[in-house]
């Protein structure tokens, strides 16, 4: 009954009379374009008007109408099918032909991203405040990459993405090409740019993952919710509209561009923005393109080196140069300073880098993820300087404890290799083709000439030397020896010549680390901070007195000299050890500076993360330890400490009806780790029961959507 309706039906829209009849009626009012003058006024009357669509758009219905007979089950006439084809010829040529007539763009669809315009993209999303671009820049950089459509970027999950020697791997179960499922196909790999940081995948998802470590657990999704394609694409065409003037001086307009431009602009780099372009089977396997004929799809298959070449293509590293060869991030704790460490010193700080990422993720995670976590971790530390020099301030990353917490005994082990300098724990180095190994073997024998070069000539010098050439009397080895024993002798003399051996010892602070004492806030003149301490004569028994010298007086003036430096070295020492720092403004004393601004849309997990630990670097304090005069001089100050107030109460409250949490007492010392494995515990229940509903992209919420979500769920109890 279905299939003998739709058979009707089909025959009854796409009659061959009929489809003749409006190709030949469309064709004749195509020929001449009507043009209509600005000051012709048709008034309250409807003019009839043929608009010719795109030819995209044409192909469209085309599909649609050959789908919709393969669902009625009937098979598409010969005749309607021939016509069909006809049409859409013809159609094709009178549409060049009225774009050529009026002066219309002749390229169909939008344009392709240029390699130049990708990295300008990703800068301007990698630089910019907005928390919704640390998302955009993840998925622009992914989809550039990946080189896949935007369905399968968004539909990544955390535990298809691991590490695979020297490069990050993404599995997928199915794409376009191949709806019943991928198959063998894959794993895809993404490289590094260590020379870009802007547009290198590492560094983009590093911040991604770090700035919402609640994505990281083994079944989560990488971008969780729906929409996620319709959320990347407005934020794009935003972007393109508030930087339009910059992109007309690269030959754009903000509509030439559009979310499959990135793949276009991918794939005409890879393999023709290069005279040695990666295999193209990998090329189009990569797409998801399906290759040509049952015998290309028959025996032309996946291998692991084309696709790794075309990776390292993809990351946009210079395939003519031997940095094409760089490795991956990693830490090398074997070397510190170009200086070789034993093995107990290399074991702590391979400890030191784990109890840091312990500290700061979720215990849930599994192996895979806790290596992927290690590498982006290394990124960060290798870029960190660029970050703080590029990233803008109120950038939501910079809040993470990821960044704030991150000290130079971590920072400095963070390395790249290239194939001629390798280290002890550089990873396999893979996808170089035959021509950047010959390029690597050549640096390789540059440099083993250049200090082979030094070695001779030092050799030389020796060698002349040793036998005095040019030099009668003394060469220069025998003066620095003498002088070296005369200098060794005239110290020995003055030593001896002392009549006192002050040994000053300056004791330990015992001041506390924490800046805040009962929430009040003290300063202490530099001079007052530490009392001086009386002197006492010294003993002329004491063997730090020579015997043949009679005992200072405590009056004298060298000893008054003596404890007035003790008491400013003791000074120091305490005012160096001292966590926070504050500075006059405004006629007050002030921890926060000038120009500091709360961060905006800081998510739940790092407002919880901020108001017990605060940041050194930026001397801000934990949240919790701040009062309202405090934050004056900050633009709407006191109403955001008020309300984030208001949140915590809320999650504290909440915390009390949960088993096995306690909340630390406001006196009590926290760690990160305690910070951690806190919100572990009250993080997901409080999500289940106030996030909005059905919305599996709450713990990307900010904390003010989730205090809103909170008061109007408790008004309904």
């Amino acid at each position: 009954m279905l299939h003998s309706f739709s058979d009707s039906l089909l025959h009854c829209l796409l009659d061959s009379k009929a489809l003749e009849f409006h190709t030949n009626s469309l064709g004749k009012s195509s020929k001449d374009p009507i043009e209509i003058e600005k000051d012709q006024d048709a008034g309250d009357e409807l003019v009839d008007a043929l608009v010719r669509m795109s030819e995209s758009t044409y192909s469209g219905i085309q599909s649609a109408i050959t789908f919709l007979y393969r669902e009625a089950g009937v098979k598409v006439p010969e005749e309607v099918s021939t016509n069909l084809s006809v049409y859409m010829k013809g159609s094709k040529r009178l549409g060049k032909g009225a774009k050529q007539a009026l002066g219309l763009s002749l390229a169909e669809g939008k344009k392709p991203m240029t390699l130049q315009l990708y990295r300008k993209i990703c800068e301007w999303l990698f630089t910019s405040p907005d928390p919704e671009h640390l998302f955009a820049h993840l998925f622009l950089v992914l989809d550039w990459n990946l080189m896949k459509r935007a369905e399968n970027c968004q539909g990544a999950m955390i535990s298809h993405i691991t590490i695979c020697e020297d490069c990050i791997c993404f599995h997928f179960a199915k794409s376009k090409g191949h709806q019943d499922g991928e198959g063998s196909l894959g794993p895809w790999h993404l490289y590094a740019n260590p020379f870009e940081p802007y547009t290198c995948a590492y560094l983009a998802m590093a911040r991604y993952l770090m700035t919402f470590p609640d994505v990281l657990k083994n079944n989560s999704p990488l971008f969780p919710g729906s929409e996620q394609y319709s959320r990347y694409s407005r934020i794009f065409n935003a972007l393109l509209k508030d930087h339009e003037v910059e992109l007309k001086g690269l030959g754009y307009e903000p509509d030439d561009l559009g979310s499959h431009s990135a793949r276009k602009g991918v794939a005409t780099q890879c393999t023709a923005g290069t005279t040695v372009s990666p295999p193209l089977v990998s090329v189009c396997l990569r797409m998801g393109w399906t290759l040509i004929g049952t015998c290309q799809g028959r025996y032309l298959k996946y291998e692991q080196a084309g696709d790794r070449y075309l990776g390292r293509v993809a990351a946009g590293l210079d395939i003519n140069s031997k940095h094409f060869a760089v490795s991956s991030y990693y830490f090398e704790p074997s070397l510190t300073d170009g200086k070789e460490n034993d093995e107990i010193t290399q074991a702590k700080v391979n400890d030191s880098i784990d109890l840091f990422l312990k500290d700061r993720i979720s215990s849930q995670i599994d192996g895979r993820t806790w290596s992927l976590m290690k590498s982006l971790l290394a990124a960060v530390c290798y870029h960190y300087d660029y970050i703080e020099q590029k990233v803008h301030p109120q950038n939501l990353f910079k809040s993470s404890s990821f960044v704030k917490d991150l000290t130079d005994d971590i920072r400095k082990y963070a390395k790249v290799s290239l194939p001629w300098a390798k280290t002890k724990n550089a990873p396999y180095i893979t996808g170089i083709p035959p021509h950047v190994i010959l390029l690597a073997e050549i640096e390789e024998l540059h440099k083993k000439y250049e200090l082979l070069k030094t070695q001779i000539l030092d050799g030389i010098a020796t060698m002349l030397d040793e036998r005095a050439v040019g030099t009668p009397e003394y060469y220069h080895r025998q003066v620095l020896v003498a002088i070296q024993e005369a200098t060794e002798k005239m110290t020995h003399e003055i030593q001896k010549s002392r009549t006192v051996d002050l040994n000053i010892a300056v004791n330990d602070s015992t001041q506390s680390d924490e800046f805040f004492e009962n929430s009040a806030y003290f300063m202490e003149d530099e001079f007052d901070l530490v009392q001086p301490q009386s002197q006492p004569a010294l003993d002329s028994r004491s063997p730090t007195v020579h015997q043949s010298q009679p005992a200072l007086d405590s009056r004298s003036p060298t000893v008054q000299v003596i404890g007035e430096n003790e008491n400013r070295i003791r000074t120091a020492t305490a005012l160096k050890k001292r966590r926070y720092k504050v500075g006059m403004f405004k006629g007050k004393l002030q921890v926060l500076s000038s120009a500091y601004k709360f961060p905006k849309q800081l998510s739940s997990f790092q407002l919880f993360s901020n108001w017990f630990i605060g940041n050194l670097k930026s001397n801000t304090p934990p949240l919790r330890t701040l009062k309202c005069h405090h934050v004056g001089h900050v633009p709407g100050g006191k109403d955001t400490l008020r309300k984030m107030g208001q949140f915590m109460k809320k999650v504290e409250s909440f915390s009390a009806s949960l088993d096995d949490v306690r909340w630390p007492e406001r006196s009590e010392k926290v760690q990160t780790c305690d910070v951690t494995r806190l919100w572990e515990k009250i993080g997901p229940v409080l999500f289940l029961k106030y996030g909005k509903d059905g919305q599996s992209r709450n713990v990307q919420l900010s904390w003010r959507t989730m205090l809103n979500q909170i008061r109007a769920k408790d008004k309904k109890r």
